[in-house]
């Protein structure tokens, strides 16, 4: 290795990945009579046909179980404005308290929890687990999208948080 000695791999993955620049979303759906959401940037399109995405999330996740039992969900993507919501969802607050913060709407027709002001809400069903380490990858088939009004990402690199804004 010419670049220096790799002394942990997981270690340098985690400082190899932190520079990368990417968008914050988060995974809401409802479940066995509780609510439930995550915030996620481990997320990426699959496929146009079928139109699908994949995110990944730790088995120690209170969301696990929903997603284990091919609980509907929805993929919410994060707008300039909703750090807060990220935080929130990504640790700050426990359980169905999540929902306090931010503009939540349940959808009629799943009863998943969507971001009202969001970028854009994906609702999909899983159809493929691949277990790999602490995680899980769900690859979900999409069924239906909310187009949000927002024309900014919220998005994360090296610990902080990057608001975009776009004009068009």
């Amino acid at each position: 290795m010419t670049t220096g000695e790799i002394t942990d791999i997981a270690t340098d993955l985690r400082w190899a990945l932190r520079s990368q620049v990417r968008p914050v979303w988060v995974m809401s759906t409802h479940w066995d009579g509780q609510d439930y959401a995550m915030a996620a940037t481990a997320v990426a399109e699959v496929s146009m046909n079928p139109p699908s995405m994949l995110f990944c999330i730790n088995r120690a996740n209170g969301m696990f179980r929903a997603m284990e039992n091919n609980a509907t969900f929805a993929m919410n993507m994060l707008a300039a404005e909703h750090e807060a919501v990220s935080r929130a969802c990504g640790g700050e607050i426990k359980g169905p308290e999540r929902f306090t913060i931010g503009n939540w709407v349940w959808d009629d027709d799943t009863g998943v929890p969507l971001l009202a002001d969001s970028a854009a809400s994906i609702i999909a069903i899983p159809t493929t687990f691949v277990d790999h380490g602490s995680h899980r990858i769900i690859v979900a088939t999409v069924s239906s999208i909310v187009r949000g009004k927002a024309r900014s990402a919220l998005c994360f690199r090296d610990g902080a948080y990057l608001p975009i804004l776009c004009d068009n």
